[in-house]
């Protein structure tokens, strides 16, 4: 870790977490990464031949669990042993090394003694053929002078911290230092980053991974669209700078798709922009509307962009969990009773990613209310408008009367129409914001490559049937997966909409997290996925598959899935 990694700064496990927007859980999973995979076997750690058990509170336990730990260190308690498998003969062993060379608090002055709060895990699993050793930063120290593991190797984005105290700002980096850059100070570590590398180093070593990670479509663009888009870039006209909103064209197009199906009117020029993406709209609209401290409501878990666009812009980003669209509302009304600065920005996206999650027109009417009753922005990230299933139909949040006073929603053409690559989005809405974001884009760019405007103005006005037939090739994919799975004895829901299915970790391998259950996916079924951890907080404890390869792929990736969970 370096110098300015909080592990030497001595944060709580708490504050770590906070800093990185993480949980403790994955706090201790990167204390252990960080340290190293190849930790001394748990008999060395001590002298003692009864070597050193020990657990960590928020690793997959509750208060009363730790009542009952404290219970098998004073005799014995059933339903834990049965829980973690702990042997009679590991209770002796329920003890921490600490001495007065090992920090402060209430061990200091100690030598050997039995403890009640139990801060550190190191156990071995059976099913994984190996050891999992977290810790608490607290006794970092403690751990590194019972093990002294070897310096790690560099296989990921270096850790960095971020600083929520507006008191105390970010110090940029410089050319000859090794601080990072202010706003790259600002960001996480990027989670998926690890699973990446695993992968690209199976493929390497020869192994057939079946990528279920990355939500990036697999199917062609429709055969019109490219043939326009050929026959208008042999059009040297077409080669020039072009509009940085858009072609007056390209967005008359978009304005009769929402008319044609959401009965909604926009104007063309003062209601619409193109954009190079979804990405581009959400990332410069924050940019143009958000100012130092103001605050952005989203949801957790999130896409990333969601929650780390705010920050980027120099927003308060303000995360609240959402087990369901309704407990999110309940939550936001909440926020607007608490003292201090009130929501800035309402930040959603449904049919949801990661979670799935859909929502009916009542939840955008109960958001639109609460806007205008506290004059709030809200942006609608609106990407997976069109893969829906099962007779549901996501309604645009610009369906509800006065939500163009309020709201601006974002349409991409990357899922529906399989043009990822191409970088089309749109922003849509009310006239304010979207003005703000065609003033940032005159700074910045000269918008699409005209031929890929023209092209898509093919897409939108000719190719409806082409996407719904993207939407039941998903669904086609999205029964196999869920079929498979639950052969393999994985009870997961199947989702109503997007490309994704989002499923909580069998509770045979709760206790590792999404990460280490992810890294584990790949090494022993070969299937990438995305661990939940990657979209915020509330993540933790689930993965994310992704609806992109064939029926047969994803047979092949269920029967290695069923063979892990079967061993």
């Amino acid at each position: 870790m370096s110098e300015t990694s909080w592990a030497s700064r001595g944060l709580s496990v708490e504050e770590a977490a906070q800093m990185l927007s993480v949980t403790p859980k994955t706090v201790n999973e990167r204390i252990r990464r960080g340290y190293g995979e190849d930790w001394k076997p748990i008999d060395n750690l001590l002298p003692e031949p009864d070597g050193v058990r020990i657990f960590v509170r928020g690793h997959g336990f509750s208060f009363y669990d730790q009542v009952e730990l404290d219970a098998v260190e004073n005799g014995g308690s059933a339903d834990i042993n049965a829980r973690w498998r702990v042997r009679p003969l590991d209770r002796d062993s329920l003890r921490l090394l600490e001495s007065s060379g090992l920090g402060d608090g209430p061990w200091k002055g100690g030598r050997l003694r039995r403890v009640h709060t139990i801060r550190t895990t190191s156990f071995r699993r059976a099913d994984l053929g190996r050891s999992m050793r977290l810790c608490h930063p607290d006794d970092i120290s403690t751990i590194l002078k019972l093990t002294r593991p070897a310096a790690p190797k560099q296989t990921e984005e270096p850790m960095t911290i971020r600083n929520d105290d507006p008191t105390s700002p970010i110090e940029s980096g410089g050319i000859f230092d090794d601080k990072p850059f202010y706003r790259i100070g600002k960001l996480p570590p990027y989670v998926f980053a690890v699973i990446n590398e695993m992968r690209a180093k199976a493929r390497r070593a020869g192994l057939d991974v079946i990528d279920l990670g990355m939500g990036n479509p697999d199917g062609a663009t429709p055969k019109v669209v490219i043939q326009k888009l050929v026959e208008a870039s042999k059009d040297k006209r077409n080669h020039r700078y072009s509009m940085s909103k858009g072609i007056p064209k390209l967005r008359e197009e978009i304005c009769k798709r929402y008319k044609a199906n959401y009965d909604v009117d926009l104007d063309p020029e003062t209601e619409a922009i193109a954009t190079m993406g979804a990405k581009d709209a959400l990332a410069h609209l924050l940019f143009a509307a958000i100012g130092p401290e103001d605050k952005v409501v989203m949801p957790d878990p999130a896409y990333p962009i969601h929650q780390w666009g705010a920050s980027m812009a120099e927003g308060r980003q303000c995360a609240l969990p959402m087990p369901s669209p309704a407990e999110f509302l309940n939550r936001l009304e909440d926020e607007y009773k608490k003292p201090g600065p009130k929501p800035k920005m309402i930040l959603v996206s449904f049919p949801h990613n990661p979670t799935t999650q859909v929502v009916d027109r009542d939840f955008f009417e109960t958001l639109v209310a609460l806007a205008h009753r506290h004059g709030t922005m809200i942006l609608h990230d609106f990407a997976y408008a069109d893969l829906c299933f099962d007779g549901y139909k996501a309604p645009s949040i610009l369906e509800v009367p006065g939500a163009k006073e309020v709201a601006v929603e974002i349409f991409s053409m990357s899922k529906s129409y399989n043009m990822a690559g191409w970088r089309v989005g749109f922003c849509l809405g009310n006239k304010k914001m979207i003005n703000g974001l065609a003033r940032i884009k005159s700074y910045l760019d000269y918008g699409m490559f005209q031929p890929i405007q023209i092209a898509s103005i093919i897409a939108l006005r000719e190719c409806e049937a082409d996407v719904k037939q993207i939407c039941d090739n998903y669904k086609v994919r999205r029964d196999v997966l869920v079929d498979g799975l639950h052969k393999a004895g994985w009870m997961v829901e199947p989702p109503r909409a997007t490309m994704f299915l989002w499923a909580k970790i069998p509770e045979r391998y709760a206790w590792a997290g999404s990460l280490e259950f992810a890294k584990l996916t790949l090494e022993k079924a070969l299937v990438a996925v995305s661990p939940g951890i990657g979209f915020g907080a509330e993540g933790e404890g689930y993965v994310r598959f992704s609806l992109i390869e064939n029926e047969q792929r994803m047979r092949q990736a269920t029967r290695g899935i069923k063979k892990l969970l079967a061993d």
